[in-house]
């Protein structure tokens, strides 16, 4: 199941105007997780969303507080509407898209990160807030039921699997362009690759620079191909097969009704040949 849009919002340090422009925004949003901090009445000058949990804070800071209470590290969008820049450190640790709802003149509009997008609702009437929303609630609605590959990581459906950690596992493709075609997918859903943190693709990367060796070793095929495409399933995988030549990466050619058995010998030639790499701590029997 695909984690809801998370939005923490201090009431405290945005004026009323740019909040009601949020809270306007946040219409398109109807499953997002929403936490509002501040004082009782910074809090009652704004009707907030009915699905929002609405935190009277007291004394400095007693807001922040909330928020970093309420805070969750998941790899999902991060709305973050806190006026000052006191979050600094989170929202550049954060493992998702992050957007920031401030002023022009606030400490936050200095954060620089790839991942992180400063908005002032007051000088766009909050067009760039509503489409950051939309896109990332669309994109939510489009997997908020879990993806055929997390069913299959999940058992829920069987997996020719060649390769499990903690941050990924591996199994065989069920429509090969060449014997041995695994497909490297991350545990948590993230769509796109260009969604995915610089850690997660990094480890990816390493998995199916290690599995790649392998299928040149077990299949003798002098080259390992690597190929993201991301049409067939919503969920980043990234597809590793042995290759002969240029005309092994074209998908027309794969086979949509592969022998199961030979499909049973190409993952145990795989797994042992990942084990005799070293790698039988991540192979499973």
């Amino acid at each position: 199941m695909i984690v809801p849009m998370q939005v923490l919002v201090d009431a405290d340090n945005l004026d009323v105007p740019r909040l009601r422009l949020l809270v306007a925004a946040l219409e398109a949003a109807a499953s997002a997780d929403v936490v509002v901090a501040g004082a009782p009445a910074a809090l009652e000058a704004i009707d907030w969303p009915a699905h929002a949990r609405v935190l009277p804070a007291a004394g400095w800071q007693g807001a922040d507080l909330l928020l970093a209470h309420a805070y969750r590290a998941e790899d999902r969008p991060l709305l973050l509407a806190t006026g000052d820049g006191d979050f600094a450190q989170l929202v550049r640790r954060h493992p998702g898209p992050v957007l920031l709802v401030g002023s022009t003149s606030n400490r936050s509009r200095a954060l620089a990160a790839p991942h992180i997008t400063p908005t002032d609702p007051a000088l766009d009437g909050g067009a760039q807030l509503r489409a950051w929303i939309a896109t990332r609630s669309q994109r939510a609605e489009r997997r908020i039921v879990s993806t055929l590959f997390s069913r299959i990581i999940a058992g829920e459906i069987p997996g020719r699997f060649v390769w499990r950690d903690e941050r990924c596992v591996a199994f065989l493709t069920i429509a090969p362009l060449r014997p041995g075609h695994a497909l490297v997918v991350p545990r948590h859903e993230v769509d796109e690759w260009t969604d995915a943190d610089d850690d997660l693709l990094a480890h990816l990367l390493a998995v199916a620079r290690q599995i790649g060796a392998a299928q040149k070793i077990g299949f003798g095929a002098p080259r390992a191909g690597l190929v993201i495409a991301g049409f067939e399933v919503p969920h980043l995988h990234l597809h590793a097969f042995p290759t002969w030549d240029i005309n092994d990466f074209d998908f027309a050619n794969a086979d949509r009704d592969p022998d199961p058995a030979e499909l049973d010998a190409a993952a145990d030639t795989l797994r042992q040949a990942l084990r005799q790499a070293g790698h039988g701590d991540q192979v499973p029997s």
